[in-house]
């Protein structure tokens, strides 16, 4: 785990994470340059996400949840649904393993490759987190 959080206070440092106003820039997940996000940089990108939503604390609330996903519609069920443990706040573990299923289900269909822009948009979250929603959308 500190090989991780080291890796992920170096990108933080270098300016990748940065945010802007009161959205999160786009990381920099594409590790190989071919176009798509894979499983493995996906799980380094939660971690990273996670960092910038919650500057640096162990948890965040619903205010900055939604400031960090300005395009996803509906972001207080979607709260709802990564605070597993219903405490108001999403801790780290409560983050990753939200977001990983909801890559494994977006990316069902492609085998876990997902386009960089589909990625950074993040509105692939909704689909997977409201199945009646997704019913005929593809991602790819």
């Amino acid at each position: 785990m500190r090989i991780v959080t080291t890796s992920v206070l170096a990108v933080l440092l270098s300016g990748w994470g940065a945010t802007t106003g009161n959205a999160i820039a786009p990381l920099s997940c594409d590790l190989d340059k071919d176009g798509y996000i894979g499983g493995n940089e996906a799980k380094g990108c939660t971690e990273q996400r996670f960092e910038q939503i919650s500057a640096g604390q162990q948890s965040f609330g619903p205010e900055q949840f939604s400031k960090a996903l300005p395009n996803v519609q509906n972001a207080n069920d979607l709260f709802k649904q990564a605070d597993q443990n219903g405490d108001g706040q999403i801790s780290r573990e409560e983050w990753s393993t939200w977001e990983e299923q909801g890559f494994a289900a977006a990316t069902a269909k492609s085998g876990s490759m997902m386009p960089v822009a589909d990625y950074q948009d993040m509105k692939w979250i909704e689909p997977w987190a409201r199945p009646a929603a997704a019913a005929g959308k593809n991602t790819q």
